[in-house]
């Protein structure tokens, strides 16, 4: 292959992945649902958000199940002015034994997430372990839906 074939090559295959790109970068929400046994859910989250703040966006980090107990990655974004967090309070529900309590504050939490899904300014609103709400029926999915749906 002669070196000018090679550069016209090049040249349509970058024209072609350049249109490729300008396709993509169109402004839409996306809804990302990590799931599945073992860990790395809540670390690619975290990847997300990193990538998010490196743009100067606004992120929400809302966790349910973890209650007080930090992460590294709670005090590595503790104090960034573009983060802002919400915690369930009562922890992991299988130390608490508490139905009641863990259901209240699962609502108390997904109150606080709900107020970040409708701010539009507010670019990444990660939903740590939500699911198990879901599954344990301390909150509604079809509201979460509905809510996710709706997110400007």
């Amino acid at each position: 292959m002669t070196d000018i074939t090679y550069k016209k090559r090049m040249q349509r295959k970058k024209e072609y992945i350049d249109a490729r790109i300008d396709q993509a970068n169109i402004d839409k929400g996306i809804i990302v649902l990590l799931t599945g046994n073992g860990k790395g859910k809540s670390s690619s989250a975290m990847g997300m958000i990193c990538r998010a703040l490196g743009y100067d966006m606004k992120v929400a980090l809302v966790r349910f199940l973890k209650g007080d107990q930090q992460t590294g990655e709670d005090l590595f974004l503790e104090g960034h002015p573009n983060v802002i967090a919400a915690h369930m309070k009562s922890g992991f529900t299988w130390n608490t034994q508490d139905q009641k309590l863990d259901k209240k504050r699962a609502m108390e939490t997904w109150s606080e997430a709900k107020k970040f899904l409708s701010d539009s300014k507010i670019a990444v609103v990660v939903l740590d372990e939500i699911t198990y709400m879901i599954n344990y029926n301390y909150l509604d999915e079809a509201e979460i839906l509905n809510t996710l749906s709706n997110r400007p």
